[in-house]
């Protein structure tokens, strides 16, 4: 069996060393679950169920913007430049390296050779979220995905509406176009979640499925337009 392993990982470029550890920090994050009372004790259909919602892309990294946040930075494409087809006028694509990442204080910032989203030519979104930061020629950013700007609302800390733009200023920087209604159920939203949360860490055997507030929260992190990486 683990030749096979070595096998896959070897013709995916991926790292058996990377995998298992990986693999090792799972199992030991659901015994400090089960050892606080968040998830049961032995193998069964209420232990799976807490992986439900694994293979919905939008809510898991809505879940790394949660564990990640504050490490974003703003995307900036180029102008749209546009050439003449028998079809009419076409978008150009542009290179890689005309899309800027700026972080809070304005500074450019580059994103690392070896990360996926180095060639990218096209983010879906207008945020990035990254795990490390690293100084070398330039300052790189390692392990990036872009994230929805709803996750941001939800796991950012200050909403500020400017009401006449129709914008929402997320701690004080990172802006989304929306509308003030927006901001408020947002916050609302959140202040529910955290009573919900404040209860179940002061009593574990409080049910969060099904709750209304949780499963709006679920609703409006799955249904943001998803992004690719």
């Amino acid at each position: 069996k683990r030749w096979r392993e070595f096998r896959f990982c070897e013709e995916n470029f991926l790292s058996w060393t990377t995998l298992n550890t990986m693999s090792e920090m799972r199992e030991q994050y659901l015994s400090i679950l089960q050892d606080i009372g968040f998830a049961p004790q032995r193998r069964s259909a209420e232990l799976d169920a807490l992986d439900t919602h694994s293979g919905d892309y939008n809510v898991v990294k809505a879940v790394v913007c949660a564990g990640l946040y504050p490490n974003v930075v703003r995307v900036e494409h180029p102008e749209a430049t546009y050439q003449e087809s028998v079809h009419g006028a076409v978008q150009k694509d542009h290179e890689s390296r005309a899309i800027k990442f700026r972080q809070r204080d304005g500074e450019r910032i580059f994103v690392h050779p070896s990360s996926v989203n180095f060639e990218e030519t096209l983010f879906e979104g207008p945020l990035l979220i990254y795990h490390l930061k690293v100084a070398t020629s330039k300052v790189f950013l390692r392990d990036t995905t872009m994230v929805s700007p709803y996750a941001l609302l939800v796991f950012g800390r200050q909403i500020d509406v400017e009401h006449e733009r129709g914008l929402l200023v997320v701690d004080g920087w990172l802006k989304v176009r929306a509308v003030a209604r927006v901001g408020v159920l947002v916050t609302e939203l959140k202040r529910e979640l955290d009573r919900l949360l404040a209860r179940k860490i002061s009593d574990p055997t409080v049910e969060l499925r099904g709750r209304a507030v949780a499963e709006a929260m679920l609703e409006l992190l799955s249904s943001e337009a998803g992004t690719r990486r």
